[in-house]
């Protein structure tokens, strides 16, 4: 089949959502012959990697509003990729055209608010994996600073979920709406039907490459030892993490936590005042920065990887560490809905109560530290199931058959 798919970011050498772009795209030139439309600022990367690993059936067009418009883009990074969609519409279509175009498909920015050209055209339309509608619980308000709270009121409301219905609305061709986690497609459900069908997918994904077939078995110390990477932001939840440690920290005497990615000096002294207010400065170890390679080694040598966002998008922390077959706790949140209940320790939010919600997370730590073999089952399964649903050769195919299902629709009607 000949695709085109929409990948505003997307880049070879980068993560996040350009990763997601560039992986997306690759996954889906393996069974179809495809076009990615994307910004001219990922041209020299796109070209760098291709002249040094040709792809098959997989070909670029670079686009980027006028100038006028492009200076949009220092106030807001959203409206100017509104306006990147709209300005696309008619060079998109020449390209349906010229190359007979059988279906479109728009991966990134993978988020339900977004005006997408591919709504537009009259092809079979195909749009996500996208998130957005995930939130957080009020039990966490008092974590958030006052930015995160009013965001969050915005988000409850889903006043712009009615966008999504009229996008949909726009031609009467087969549509499929495939969403990154559960709670997406819970809350948006009504606004989609009847005018496509949906589905969940994650839009995170691995490479197999990445990973080593042979995981070391059982390399943690004797220390039990948890581990989180990443910033501090409100919403992912360290501060909850740092007190909950403290609560079950006399129960376990050897006890040690590594924090990976805090290195600016105002985070290190937020973490340090913490660490101080809970008396577990012994107990902690920052470590600034880490190559990924490092940090994916590393997760073969710890007993736990935290990670305590109150929602996500994607949780590719949650996945990697799974990839590595290292037990992972978070939140039962969306994003990390994603994950089977089998794979990953859940934590319960009790509705609008932080310190319920609070005291599941100890609990959840005091038990992983005081069940081994419970959390060596937690790995394996969690790397199985990584490595049979959540490679990104195994999304193409998943993909690919989404595709077929929904052009078939087009022959059924026209017999």
């Amino acid at each position: 089949m000949k695709v085109l798919v929409s990948c505003y970011a997307c880049s070879p050498y980068k993560g996040s959502e350009p990763g997601v772009g560039w992986n997306m795209a690759v996954a889906l030139a393996q069974y179809n012959e495809v076009w990615v439309v994307t910004r001219e600022k990922n041209r020299s990367s796109i070209e760098k990697y291709i002249a040094q690993h040709p792809i098959s059936n997989l070909h670029f067009c670079y686009h980027d509003s006028n100038i006028g418009v492009k200076t949009i883009k220092r106030v807001s990074d959203f409206l100017y990729y509104q306006l990147w969609n709209i300005s696309l519409r008619a060079k998109a279509k020449v390209i349906v055209e010229q190359n007979k175009i059988d279906i479109i498909h728009h991966v990134t920015f993978n988020q339900y608010r977004s005006i997408a050209f591919g709504y537009f055209i009259n092809r079979p339309f195909i749009v996500g994996p996208i998130g957005g509608a995930e939130l957080i619980d009020e039990a966490f308000d008092k974590e958030l600073t006052f930015v995160t709270r009013c965001r969050e009121t915005w988000r409850r409301k889903l006043w712009d979920a009615v966008l999504l219905r009229w996008l949909l609305k726009r031609t009467k061709m087969p549509k499929m709406v495939l969403f990154s986690a559960k709670e997406n497609l819970i809350r948006l459900q009504q606004y989609i039907s009847p005018f496509a069908e949906a589905r969940v997918l994650p839009a995170i994904g691995v490479s197999t490459w990445d990973f080593p077939d042979n995981m070391p078995t059982d390399s943690a110390t004797s220390v039990f030892t948890m581990l989180y990477a990443g910033r501090i932001v409100d919403w992912k939840g360290l501060h909850l993490f740092m007190h909950s440690v403290s609560i079950v920290k006399d129960q376990l005497p050897s006890l040690k936590v590594i924090l990976v990615g805090i290195n600016s000096a105002k985070e290190v002294g937020q973490v340090t005042e913490w660490c101080k207010k809970y008396n577990i400065e012994n107990q902690v170890e920052l470590i600034p920065w880490m190559p990924r390679e490092q940090l994916l080694r590393k997760l073969t040598e710890i007993n736990l990887f935290v990670y305590p966002a109150f929602r996500d998008s994607g949780s590719m922390a949650v996945l990697e560490a799974c990839a590595m077959g290292c037990p992972a706790l978070c939140f039962d949140a969306g994003g990390q809905d994603a994950f089977p209940d089998a794979c990953v320790i859940k934590v319960p939010i009790v509705h609008k109560d932080y310190e319920r919600t609070l005291a599941n997370f100890s609990e959840k730590i005091l038990w992983a530290s005081q069940s081994k073999s419970g959390l060596q089952q937690y790995g394996n399964r969690a790397r199985q199931y990584v490595m049979d649903n959540m490679t990104w050769q195994r999304k193409g195919v998943i993909i690919n058959e989404i595709y077929r299902n929904l052009t078939s629709k087009i022959r059924n009607t026209e017999m």
